[in-house]
């Protein structure tokens, strides 16, 4: 899936333009298209760094020394030699690296990550180009109590810029958290944390309790940690306490 958008559209042909998933007919697209003045390129979704279309995409993107690149990755996996040399063609390869906080607290969020190995990746994606890289965190009901030493160790150990996000829509979302729960979340963030006002003016516009979402997410927690043998209580245990006080139907 390819979209452009008009302010990078000029009568001088496309400088630029968004791939959400290499799976689709991206590479087609791309064929149909005036790429002689191409200036950007962000790569998001569907992981594209283990993508087996990333090769033969970048092939196809013409004067890549005039092109920057913005990657959005989990850095679960650094890329190929092959792929590693191709990109290094590039004017400037820019990643946007999405970790969910640090150690247990993006693990528990991304069941399957392995923290350590995330940051290594990260740390050798960073030395082999040298561009403008970031770090960005999204924080739910689950990860949320870890946004402050996250933030603390990112700036103390990567050199990056880093953001935060918080979930916003579904069950996960803080958003939909008691009164308490909330009061809670925001006395554990520092004041000198440079997301503090960020985070309570969200939860100022955004908050506003929902009693069943809040049950269905005590019942996921609980159904989700017996599947895949996780503990809440490792990074959050006032949710594991509200389990432990609620008759929770998991049939």
């Amino acid at each position: 899936k390819l979209r452009t958008r008009d302010s990078i559209l000029t009568k001088n042909g496309l400088h630029g333009f968004e791939v959400y998933n290499l799976k689709y007919k991206t590479l087609e697209i791309m064929n149909s298209l005036d790429l002689t003045n191409l200036k950007m390129v962000k790569l998001l979704g569907g992981e594209p760094l283990i993508s087996p279309s990333l090769l033969k995409f970048l092939s196809q993107i013409p004067n890549p020394e005039k092109v920057t690149l913005l990657i959005i990755t989990n850095a679960t996996n650094v890329p190929s030699k092959d792929i590693i040399d191709k990109l290094l063609e590039f004017k400037q390869i820019n990643f946007d690296f999405s970790v969910d906080g640090i150690y247990e607290y993006n693990d528990y969020q991304r069941v399957g990550s392995k923290f350590e190995s995330i940051i290594q990746n990260i740390k050798k994606l960073s030395n082999l180009f040298q561009g403008e890289h970031s770090i960005h965190s999204v924080y739910s009901t689950l990860n949320i109590f870890g946004l402050d030493k996250s933030t603390d160790w990112f700036r103390d150990n990567l050199n990056l810029r880093i953001s935060i996000d918080i979930v916003n829509n579904n069950i996960l979302s803080p958003f939909h958290s008691p009164n308490w729960f909330v009061k809670e979340v925001l006395s554990s963030i520092k004041e000198t944390n440079p997301h503090k006002i960020y985070v309570e003016n969200l939860f100022k516009q955004k908050h506003s309790f929902d009693n069943e979402k809040w049950k269905q997410l005590l019942e996921f927690v609980k159904i989700t940690d017996n599947l895949y043998s996780t503990d809440i209580t490792t990074i959050n245990p006032l949710l594991f306490g509200q389990i432990q006080n609620q008759d929770v139907n998991v049939s």
